[in-house]
């Protein structure tokens, strides 16, 4: 009984392989592809599209940093900069609860009467969404993606979509999770005085969510 061959490339010689093909050019490079096997030669290939295809923030970079300045600067009234009070969708801003390169966490609550619920309100940079940068498109896919998870260890989605006309910038997207009222997990394990094993256990629980 005879078995295909494992498909998967050599990660260690792709990881090689790429980096020399990364030096060479045109017929250099093509001829260093074509003495390697098959595999690998798929296998590198898709790795040159991806680490030579154009990147909007990478690329760009003096089209996305303009608007960041600018929004680090400025007094305008923007989501960007919400203040408390501002409103997303059904969800009324209370307090920025965390932020990074991508956007703002926010902790909000609902506002137009249904019912009673603090979460949080993630949302993307306008300055990131206006200078073309694809940070709109990944909220809107881990939108999806978070609408798939069914995990203890991660928030669970509660709603999403796009700043409407009004108090806020139109079309920014933002998604909403169920507000976890915690501490950052170095200071919990400082404050408990965690000792190594339960420090370890800790990490293999966010690892396995993750």
């Amino acid at each position: 009984m005879s078995t295909s061959p494992d498909p998967s490339p050599d990660w260690a010689a792709l990881r090689d392989a790429l980096g020399h093909a990364l030096d060479l050019d045109g017929p250099e490079r093509a001829a260093f592809i074509a003495r390697l096997d098959p595999t690998l030669q798929t296998a590198l290939t898709e790795a040159l599209a991806v680490a030579l295809g154009d990147d909007p923030v990478l690329d760009h970079a003096e089209a996305v940093l303009a608007p960041l300045a600018e929004e680090a600067t400025t007094d305008a009234y923007s989501l960007t900069t919400a203040m408390e009070g501002v409103r997303v969708g059904p969800y009324r801003i209370e307090s920025l609860v965390g932020e990074g390169g991508m956007g703002r966490v926010y902790r909000a609550h609902r506002a137009d009467g249904a019912f009673e619920q603090t979460v949080a309100v993630k949302v993307v940079r306008q300055a990131l969404a206006l200078a073309g940068s694809d940070v709109a498109a990944r909220l809107r896919r881990e939108r999806l993606l978070l609408a798939t998870l069914d995990h203890p260890g991660i928030a669970r989605l509660v709603d999403g979509g796009e700043t409407p006309d009004g108090e806020t910038p139109d079309g920014v997207p933002y998604l909403v999770t169920e507000f976890i009222d915690g501490v950052p997990v170095t200071d919990w394990a400082q404050a408990q005085q965690a000792n190594t094993t339960e420090r370890v256990e800790l990490i293999i629980a966010v690892a396995r969510a993750v």
